[in-house]
């Protein structure tokens, strides 16, 4: 029999709080509300638990502090919990350990106290969730979406590569297709005794960028697809973000930001909406879990000791700018944090080996892969091919240490944000090693 419980906490900073991607900058509106939401799963000889946070990133530091919180109010192991990110850019970065590093140089950009209510409203999900544990007939549905996802890296008639990030893409480049993409949302439904609907698990991918205003709070696409489907449907939807590693909605930001993304999030909900009314029944007794932590050599150009004495000049720079700490510029911030990212993944894996975690579950025939950073789409697409028979969800934002994790040929390509040293911290065949150790996971799991 399986059990499950689902569970869900406000975890909306105050105007004034840091924001996302910026030293020093306050937050100027509270457009939505950020939640924790967490399901518990499991049968009586094995659990876990699956927290989603409307947050941009998730790092080692930060997941420690969450696992050892869901792991005290539900008993679960810390091994067996879970936590990924809806990545969405209109909130608060929460990197713990980089905060403490920069507090060195008088720099600031994580309230302690927001990360302490972070972790609060995580506990109280989780209490909320093992309140609510119960037997449940689960339902599997996929449904496909239109005019939300592009594929970001678009290739040129020069043989370079354009970036359509989240908004503001040119009229040359939203008049490509939309490229490799994945256009299926995958859903998971539970259901009490009773048949009514207390919970669900909704899987895309395509980067929360639709909103991307920086100085304001938002959940983003992710938020508004899941509200409708608690309204339309019932109970929590948690919104689990695929590999979208290079994925955006920037072909399809056309007007205002917030309509955008409330007709993005429509538009997966629509999708999910309407796979519900053909979801099939998932025949499970018992739950299976797998996971193996795969050495990750990490992609980092410079020693320690340069780049400290990048960051320190950077730093200097900004300081200089009379704007800078009153307005200051979004390059010049990323700057400052894509550095000190680097140094805290040296000064805790000097050999320049990180431990990566794939994560696989299944129960009749669904399967759940987690894996690491901002994977692409390949990634996803190929394990889908590979098991077609089966119900699978492919997830990606777990553990962000890494930033993007493309497949082997994009590091090949002229140009292309997301192979930069900037934020690309996984070597060539990262990508290729983690999948063929979901792939063995799931096969484990037959």
């Amino acid at each position: 029999m399986i059990l499950a419980g689902f569970g869900t906490a406000d975890m909306t900073p105050k105007p004034g709080t840091l924001t996302s991607l910026f030293i020093g900058r306050p937050l100027e509106r509270i457009v939505t509300p950020l939640q924790a939401k967490i399901c518990l799963i499991g049968t009586g000889e094995l659990s876990t638990a699956i927290v989603s946070l409307d947050t941009t990133s998730l790092y080692s530091c930060v997941i420690e502090d969450i696992r050892r919180t869901v792991a005290a109010v539900t008993g679960t192991a810390p091994d067996k919990i879970i936590v990924v990110s809806t990545h969405t850019h209109s909130s608060p970065y929460l990197h713990r350990a980089g905060q403490d590093y920069l507090e060195q140089k008088q720099l600031r950009f994580l309230d302690s106290d927001y990360y302490e209510s972070v972790l609060r409203s995580v506990e109280k999900a989780a209490l909320d969730a093992l309140a609510e544990l119960g037997p449940v007939d689960v339902h599997s549905s996929s449904g496909v979406v239109s005019e939300v996802a592009c594929n970001r890296r678009v290739p040129l008639p020069d043989g370079s590569i354009g970036i359509r990030f989240g908004r503001g893409v040119s009229d040359e480049l939203r008049g490509y297709p939309d490229g490799l993409i994945d256009p299926e949302v995958q859903c998971l439904w539970f259901a009490d005794k009773s048949g009514q609907i207390v919970g669900s698990l909704v899987n895309y991918a395509c980067h929360a960028t639709s909103f991307n205003q920086f100085y304001d709070i938002c959940w983003d696409y992710p938020g508004f697809a899941t509200e409708d489907i608690e309204r339309k449907i019932g109970g929590i939807s948690l919104f689990l973000q695929g590999c979208a590693g290079n994925i955006s909605p920037g072909k399809y930001t056309v007007g205002e930001p917030l309509e955008d993304c409330r007709s993005m999030g429509r538009r997966v909900a629509d999708a999910a909406h309407g796979s519900f009314r053909s979801a099939k029944p998932v025949r499970a007794e018992a739950l299976l879990y797998a996971s193996e932590t795969v050495p990750s050599e990490l992609r980092i150009f410079h020693d320690k000791d340069e780049l400290v004495r990048m960051l320190d000049a950077e730093i200097a720079q900004c300081r200089n700018d009379d704007d800078f700490l009153s307005v200051p510029s979004e390059s010049r911030s990323a700057n400052i944090l894509t550095l000190m990212e680097r140094i805290v993944l040296l000064d805790r894996y000097p050999d320049l080996s990180m431990p990566s975690e794939v994560t696989a579950i299944g129960f009749g025939d669904v399967r759940m892969v987690f894996l690491p950073g901002e994977s692409f789409i390949q990634s996803a697409l190929q394990l889908k091919t590979k098991f077609s028979h089966l119900h699978l969800m492919v997830m990606a934002y777990t553990d962000s240490s890494l930033e993007y994790v493309p497949n082997a040929e994009a590091y090949e390509e002229i140009g292309g944000y997301e192979t930069g040293e900037k934020w690309c911290f996984a070597a060539k065949g990262t990508a290729e090693r983690l999948l063929r150790t979901a792939e063995e996971l799931v096969d484990s799991l037959a």
